[in-house]
């Protein structure tokens, strides 16, 4: 597999979700080799074996595909894993005197072609040792490498087939408006591989309408929660005792709809002042999020978090009389599915893939802000409702176990084997 992240060290539900597939896959003894483009430290867990990217290569073979400086590298393969801009703080010496020194501050932008070649270079050298069935990729940031990697395969006479895992596309993220070079490494992945997994029936549609990829060639797998233990339960937090409450939870940013919620927060507290929503996350538009609601006249009822891990996102869903997810096109949605499971109901868009898997959870429209506050306001004021709602989401999750959706996805591997290579099928 190459992946992204992995937790602790993750930005986003991409590394969850990868965690939890090589966990279920793992239960039913599959051996996984993780890919990551960078460690940055160790890892509580030991069901794989997880090799970092950047630490393949000398330091030299990797400055001379990038074509930077030594320091710049280092620096690079720091910052690769999260984003696409390097800050750079060099130390140069200036004429005959070594004392005088000039220090370059600044930014070097990485265009998403050089990361995704720089991942296959490494991909390339990781393949090229070991035995292995199966090339599983996740997302954009990986298709050059499974490409990679299924030539080095063919190479060595190994008939390794290369899976492209859609957890989101860039159509996703930013719908009309997305980086031309990542809609390329999109198209050009999806339509070299093997074969596709799309995390959900909505995401299986907007592959093959948007990147013209043929249907038979996408299977569906659900994402899942961890079902062998509960989450801890926290004391009632004292904000819970006086007032309602509506959670949001996730990046901050165009794909998850915070500016709706923002209106939805308006919308109900003008009918119920004493109301309270909370956001918690961090992305590109949490100051405007921050702004509108002042604006709207917000303050004191509208309250911001940063991004938080751990117990302490058990501890957010469980303040919460309300999950509320208002994604302009969500893949899927774990979130949705860990506020279940902590015993809070969850309200989530028609556009999302989380809305295929359970017939408790409330849906509407995005842009449909009167059926949001009416949804809102009944499941606040009608405590019958929100609980027929908590125990019916809780028992859909039996089927949306990690274990689940690794059977699942070995099916998938299996319908690609050779006819010689005979392997299980789980129901």
């Amino acid at each position: 597999m190459f992946g992204w992240e992995l937790p602790p060290f993750n930005s986003g539900g991409l590394g969850t979700a990868s965690l939890g597939l090589t966990q279920g896959l793992a239960s039913l003894g599959t051996d996984i080799r993780f890919v990551v483009p960078k460690l940055f430290g160790p890892l509580p867990y030991n069901h794989m074996d997880v090799v970092s990217a950047a630490d393949i290569s000398t330091p030299e073979e990797v400055e001379k595909f990038l074509k930077m400086t030594s320091t710049q590298q280092e620096l690079a393969t720091r910052t690769l894993a999260y984003g696409n801009v390097l800050s750079t703080s060099l130390t140069k010496t200036v004429g005959i005197d070594e004392r005088r020194q000039l220090i370059l501050d600044g930014e070097q932008t990485l265009s998403p072609n050089l990361q995704a070649n720089w991942y296959a270079h490494q991909a390339m050298q990781i393949a090229s040792t070991g035995e292995y069935d199966v090339i599983h990729t996740h997302d954009w940031f990986t298709y050059y490498s499974g490409m990679a990697a299924r030539k080095v395969a063919r190479s060595r006479g190994m008939n390794a087939p290369f899976i492209a895992q859609v957890h989101a596309t860039e159509i996703d993220r930013c719908g009309s408006n997305g980086d031309p070079a990542i809609l390329e490494i999109e198209q050009k992945g999806l339509a070299a591989a093997d074969h596709v997994i799309a995390v959900s029936h909505y995401t299986k549609e907007v592959v093959h309408k948007n990147y013209n990829v043929p249907r038979s060639k996408i299977s569906v797998v659900y994402n899942g929660v961890p079902t062998q233990k509960e989450p801890k339960h926290f004391d009632l937090h004292e904000l819970k005792k006086r007032h309602k409450i509506v959670l949001f939870m996730g990046r901050i940013t165009y794909q998850k709809g915070p500016d709706y919620f923002v209106k939805l927060a308006k919308a109900v507290t003008d009918v119920d002042p004493s109301v309270r929503f909370v956001m918690v996350g961090t992305g590109d538009m949490e100051k405007r999020c921050i702004e509108e609601s002042a604006r709207l006249g917000l303050t004191g009822k509208m309250l911001f978090s940063t991004f938080l891990r751990g117990a302490d996102v058990d501890h957010a869903y469980q303040l919460a009389d309300l999950f509320v997810m208002p994604s302009v096109s969500e893949p899927f949605g774990i979130v949705a599915l860990e506020a279940i499971q902590n015993g809070t109901p969850a309200l989530v868009s028609k556009q999302s893939g989380v809305a295929e898997v359970s017939e408790h959870l409330i849906k509407t429209d995005f842009w449909d802000l009167n059926g949001m506050r009416n949804a809102v306001l009944t499941v606040l004021h009608n405590q019958d409702h929100a609980e027929k709602l908590k125990k019916g989401a809780m028992n859909d999750l039996s089927h949306l176990s990690w274990t689940h959706a690794a059977k699942s996805l070995h099916n998938v591997y299996a319908s690609l084997m050779p006819a010689e290579m005979a392997v299980p099928i789980f129901n």
